[in-house]
């Protein structure tokens, strides 16, 4: 072989390598926090220069923090529980990706009947760890907290927002949680379209980089990532479904809540984007939820 295949043969290699050993950096640092640091920001707010650097050198999320004065702990997760004098059962929520359970305070303020739980996920918050699988062990946490403070007798509500949503609809679908009610806002469908969405929302094509992401991604969380669907889950769960879904969202596209609402009922928001509905029109959330919470008996 002449010397310039060698040398093809060699920059060939060193490219294989370089792109992924990137994957592996991007992947570690989408679900590794940082103890301290500036937060890269969300993948539709980049400047030109922004996504560049981010291909480079990946993403830098510091370690969400909760700024509730109110914490409790059940196991190791850190919650925030509100009862008030009208409450006829619990209402459990869960936040989304890179956030702690303040995030959901605007959606638990509208939930007044109830006894209101918001909790830090694993590696969120005041919980312990640094480290996301977005959604599939938080799954185990769902189950954890609504096992530990659930009453007998007493009726359950779960509310999940983007991530939290994948993580209620795992617990209560293949991990078998029994609840009477599930809220599930702005969740993908299927996990490897969500990563694909990333690489849109930024303008840059996802193969083969999106394919990359999920097969290291699924070598460090310990479990293959393809398989991480809600739509999937949802199919299992015994408990009625709301979904909700911005029609501008720019994460989590119509067809996929779509295809979660198949097994539920689906309320699309015009104009709203990855964002909670009751932050943005209380009304709006109110006019979509009392209907189904009064149709299970709340």
């Amino acid at each position: 072989m002449k010397r310039w295949a060698y040398g093809f043969a060699a920059l060939l290699l060193g490219a294989f390598v370089a792109v992924n050993v990137s994957a592996w950096r991007h992947a570690y640092a989408l679900t590794h926090y940082i103890e301290a640091g500036t937060r890269t920001p969300d993948p539709e707010e980049l400047t030109a220069t922004q996504r560049l650097r981010v291909l480079l050198f990946g993403v830098r999320i510091p370690k969400p923090v909760s700024d509730d004065d109110l914490p409790n702990y059940v196991g190791e997760l850190a919650t925030t529980q509100r009862t008030s004098e009208q409450a006829t059962g619990h209402c459990f929520l869960f936040h989304g990706y890179a956030a702690s359970r303040d995030q959901v305070r605007p959606t638990a303020g509208l939930l007044h009947s109830c006894t209101v739980v918001q909790v830090d996920l694993r590696g969120h918050g005041d919980s312990p760890g640094d480290q996301t699988s977005v959604g599939w062990r938080e799954a185990e946490d769902v189950v954890e907290v609504v096992n530990a403070l659930r009453q007998d007798g007493e009726p359950v509500i779960l509310y999940g927002f983007s991530m939290g949503a994948a993580a209620i609809l795992r617990a209560t679908g293949p991990l078998g949680l029994e609840v009477d009610a599930v809220i599930a806002e702005g969740c993908f469908g299927r996990f490897d379209t969500t990563v694909r969405q990333r690489f849109a929302t930024m303008g840059v094509p996802s193969w083969p980089g999106a394919e990359l992401l999920l097969f290291w991604g699924s070598r460090q969380m310990g479990f293959d990532a393809k398989t991480h669907n809600p739509q999937d889950y949802i199919a299992q769960v015994k408990a009625p479904v709301l979904v909700l879904h911005g029609e501008k969202d720019p994460r989590v596209t119509l067809s996929e809540a779509q295809a979660l609402g198949a097994h539920g009922q689906l309320v699309v928001t015009p104009g709203l984007g990855h964002q909670q509905l009751a932050e943005v029109d209380p009304t709006a959330f109110r006019a979509a939820v009392r209907p189904f919470l009064e149709s299970v008996g709340f």
